[in-house]
């Protein structure tokens, strides 16, 4: 069966994208691994090869093509771009390797050999980038690792071995034994279909959380994980032990000496933790291991924050290992501040990769080291509509469907940006929340009016319409971002659970309810542990624009929530802020406060 979290990993990387008219597009399978190469009309015969991260060992390799918006940072500066997927799923390090070499081989045979060649991937893809440049240093120009797997394998994949140890330690009861786990002998308790696995996870981290905060706070710390990612720790860690355990016949890991520190308990963890001796070769984790031993250029760039593969883990320790070597000259390190697994902007890694083009070519090494993260949308002018599609009895699933299948790239073509996918959590009448933004309301028209005649659509509408309509309502409403919204689009590996609130002002009210959350609420909210993601007005009259504020806050969970809330009205200077606000506006300034809790759909770009 599909593990779409997994999947979710490298969708996280991929957003659809179409392909410009001036590419050629060839795929194709090399002993069983489908490859993909990207050839601009302008080809100025350099190549860039591409290596992709982690997927589910549950899925078949993907097919010839996948979608990856990034890499039109490549292809728009004339280079060919070639990627494989791998002739397995799962970990696959060592076949990233080899089939990422024997593609390229294929590249130079057909299309003759590059003036230039160079590297790329993300996650386990930018581990692959490393060994590569360590294995075939005289075939590449340099190297751009995102997000890098840059540590040895086994120490860091044996380090979300020991956060599992540990965790049961603190926590027993709550996830299966790690012997079984590795052995097998227990089922994942992560099953069914994404939101279910999400669920679950969010549930054991809420029970969790009202008996021992404190000591859960103090895990994530020392996991160097936010609480709100908790959830897809507990996921991830779960399913890339079981994929190792299954490649490696066993457990390839000893803690039997292992001394735990940094909890809240160190004496607790290290007398309950299990004691496994390894049962299985750990070879296949060594191989293609990290040596430090670089003779061209390697830029990594890391988020300042990342729960997948920790600054630690994604740049300290081969920064290390290459000043051990002495081939500092051959590293440079860029960061962001951006939060989140390989959270980069197109403009960001294009900077990286410029930078990168120029060392190989003067041979001086880059001197900046901080790329900060501009605001996604500054001065923000765009038209946004809100759509709330009620379905026919039934019909959710067909919905969700066409939009996966369909809509949303359709969307895209017409100029349409996608901005957000989500289903209530609560949701017997069936509903699908999604916006959309344009540039302006005419655009918006203009846009729709295009799609709506657009031949595809036309077919697709029909055929997913046979056995009866799928919509029963759809609702509209067009809104602006306030001046103090944070516009946080960046997607986030964890799927918290969104919360939509809406807020109905009493009259003439709306402005000060504005100034209220300008100046206290929006910070306030996010010291109780909830996101601001995005804040709007309606832009039109007859849908509120004199007494309403919509926004969207992210949590680890709806008992989160509702905690949170509860932390937040208790707070003494809320209470004085709100009273000095209900003075101003001659008593209370809202009239009605709805909420909505939901999750991002599988095909949505805000996560």
């Amino acid at each position: 069966m599909k593990n779409y979290f997994f999947s979710f990993l490298l969708l996280l990387l991929c957003q659809h994208s179409l392909f410009s008219q001036n590419t050629r597009l060839e795929t194709g399978i090399l002993d069983g691994a489908p490859y993909e190469i990207q050839m601009p009309a302008n080809w100025n015969k350099k190549l860039v090869v591409y290596a992709h991260g982690y997927e589910s060992p549950d899925d078949a390799p993907k097919p010839a093509t996948w979608p990856n918006a990034m890499l039109h940072v490549f292809v728009d500066r004339g280079f060919a771009v070639a990627r494989s997927s791998y002739r397995r799923t799962g970990w696959a390090l060592p076949e990233g390797v080899e089939d990422t070499e024997r593609l390229r081989k294929f590249f130079v045979k057909k299309y003759g050999k590059p003036d230039s060649t160079f590297i790329t991937g993300h996650s386990m893809g930018g581990g692959i980038t490393v060994a590569t440049l360590e294995q075939y240093p005289k075939i590449y120009s340099g190297a751009l690792a995102l997000c890098p797997l840059s540590s040895r394998p086994y120490e860091q994949i044996k380090n979300g071995f020991d956060g599992y140890v540990a965790f049961n330690a603190l926590f027993p009861g709550y996830m299966p034994p790690v012997s079984e786990v590795m052995s097998g002998k227990t089922p994942t308790p992560f099953v069914g279909s994404f939101s279910e696995k999400v669920k679950k996870s969010m549930d054991i981290v809420a029970a969790i959380q009202s008996s021992h905060p404190d000591a859960l706070a103090a895990f994530a710390r020392h996991q160097s994980v936010k609480m709100e990612d908790l959830p897809f720790i507990l996921i991830f860690s779960d399913g890339i032990l079981r994929d190792i355990a299954a490649q490696t016949g066993g457990n390839p890991f000893d803690n039997t000496n292992t001394l735990y520190e940094g909890f809240s308990d160190d004496w607790q963890v290290n007398q309950k933790a299990e004691r496994l001796t390894a049962t299985a070769s750990a070879q296949r984790l060594t191989t293609y291991d990290r040596t430090g031993l670089l003779e061209k250029p390697l830029l990594l760039m890391h988020t300042h924050y990342d729960q997948l593969i920790s600054p630690t883990f994604g740049v300290d320790h081969y920064d290390d290992l290459v000043h051990e070597k002495q081939r500092e000259q051959h590293l440079k390190v860029f960061y962001t501040d951006g939060q989140g697994h390989c959270n980069f902007t197109d403009e960001q890694t294009a900077t990286a990769f410029d930078a990168l083009r120029a060392w190989t070519s003067t041979g001086k090494k880059p001197t900046q080291m901080v790329l900060p993260a501009a605001p996604l949308r500054q001065n923000d002018t765009l038209c946004y509509e809100m759509r709330i599609y009620t379905c026919s009895k039934g019909k959710l699933n067909d919905l969700q469907r066409r939009f996966r299948n369909h809509t949303t790239a359709l969307f895209e073509k017409h100029g349409m940006t996608n901005v957000g996918y989500w289903t209530p959590l609560d949701n017997p009448e069936e509903k699908l929340y999604y916006v959309l933004s344009y540039p302006n309301r005419a655009a918006r028209d203009a846009s729709w009016n295009a799609f709506m005649a657009d031949t595809v659509w036309q077919r697709v509408w029909k055929e997913s319409e046979v056995s009866g309509s799928i919509v029963s309502k759809v609702e509209s409403i067009f809104l602006k971002t306030t001046d103090f919204s944070p516009n946080n689009f960046a997607a986030s590996l964890h799927s918290n659970v969104w919360e939509l609130r809406i807020y109905r002002t009493t009259p003439n009210n709306l402005g000060n309810l504005l100034d209220r959350f300008r100046g206290f609420t929006v910070k306030r909210f996010e010291q109780y542990g909830m996101t601001n993601k995005i804040y709007w007005t309606p832009t039109d009259a007859d849908q509120g624009a004199e007494n309403t504020l919509y926004y969207f806050l992210t949590h680890p969970s709806p008992q989160a929530a509702q905690a949170a809330f509860a932390k937040f009205r208790s707070d003494p200077e809320w209470i004085s802020t709100r009273k000095a606000s209900e003075v101003k506006g001659g008593g209370s300034l809202t009239t009605k406060i709805e909420s909505v809790f939901m999750h991002p759909t599988d095909f949505s770009k805000l996560k």
